[in-house]
């Protein structure tokens, strides 16, 4: 079977489930989804990080790599989408940061099972309240009310099987795309225990801070383009984030991480006509930078951004770095 494309067969082991964790950031409670794949675990986890501000949320991809066995976590960072706190550029980087460290804590771990267990006290139901208005949903009350003395869940019985939720954490990989593949790139540079990093169209904040810099205009245009995304989006403004990637400058370049990548696989994707992350800036340059890594492999797509027209060469492109024995990738 192409499990990239098709789902898995029913058997009797553990099944293919959706749980959302939540994560403390700096004090900030982080929402998150986590796809785990059928079978027994513990399971590889890919952590899938977003760009800015979030909309591209690949999660045609996470379905895929979740069909091939991969466990797949993805979250909101601080001060977007509802989540409290601020958005930075940094605090995305510290958030990335602390949601690994409480991955390795045991946060998804067979330990956590308890906490997905449901209380049978807290949700048995009254008996004459039926669950559903029959008048609304043309149904017969009776048959929906429920026993108040017979809880919908029984509390000795887990909602998750331990097994589902449990993650390898000696074998997570980040994949990130546009600003969640700055964060990827600069995360696995500082963390040797990432087994293999990739990063898609990704925007190389150092590049542009520096760009900026030096050119009155390039600083104008950023400011406009980010302004322009700040609606799902908390404590922050245009020149905000300009001036907080002009101050990181080179520090945040990622041509330079090449030789602290050396010892992982890590992929490049490219988007020919990527207006957000230029090839020319963002993409070729790195290339460049890393062609010497044993690990590296690269891709380009003719397409834009969000490879809105390449998501099934995306997918496989992944899917097949990924799952490549690490001695051969």
């Amino acid at each position: 079977m192409d499990l990239l494309f098709a789902d898995r067969p029913v058997t009797d082991g553990p099944r293919a489930a959706m749980s959302t964790p939540v994560f403390d950031s700096d004090g900030v409670r982080l929402p998150s989804v986590l796809l785990t794949p059928a079978g027994d675990g513990p399971h590889p986890l890919v952590v899938m990080l977003n760009g800015f501000p979030g909309n591209e949320r690949n999660a045609d991809v996470a379905q895929a790599l979740r069909r091939v066995g991969f466990a797949v976590l993805t979250f909101h960072y601080r001060g977007s989408w509802g989540t409290g706190g601020e958005w930075s550029w940094g605090n995305v980087l510290a958030d990335v940061r602390n949601v690994l460290a409480s991955v390795r804590e045991g946060a998804l771990s067979e330990a956590d099972a308890g906490r997905l267990s449901a209380d049978a006290g807290q949700i048995s139901v009254d008996a004459g309240r039926p669950l559903v208005d029959a008048g609304r949903l043309s149904v017969d009350a009776g048959r929906l009310s429920v026993d108040a003395g017979r809880p919908l869940v029984d509390a000795g019985r887990p909602l998750v099987d331990a097994r589902q939720i449990s993650v390898d954490t000696g074998q997570i990989s980040l994949v990130g795309h546009s600003l969640g593949g700055f964060a990827a790139l600069m995360t696995a540079a500082g963390d040797p225990h990432i087994r293999a990093v990739a990063a898609i169209a990704a925007f190389d904040l150092g590049a542009a801070g520096q760009l900026a810099a030096v050119d009155p205009a390039r600083r104008v245009a950023y400011e406009a383009a980010f302004g322009e995304e700040l609606l799902p989006l908390t404590g922050t403004s245009g020149p905000a984030l300009v001036a907080e990637m002009r101050q990181a400058g080179a520090a945040w370049g990622l041509a330079a991480l090449a030789e602290r990548l050396g010892d992982r696989p890590v992929l490049l994707v490219g988007a020919d006509r990527d207006t957000v992350a230029e090839p020319d800036v963002h993409f070729r340059p790195l290339v460049d930078a890393y062609a010497h890594l044993p690990g590296f492999r690269h891709a380009r797509f003719d397409t834009d951004h969000a490879l809105s027209d390449s998501r099934v060469g995306l997918t496989t492109t992944l899917a097949s770095f990924l799952t490549a024995p690490r001695s051969t990738t």
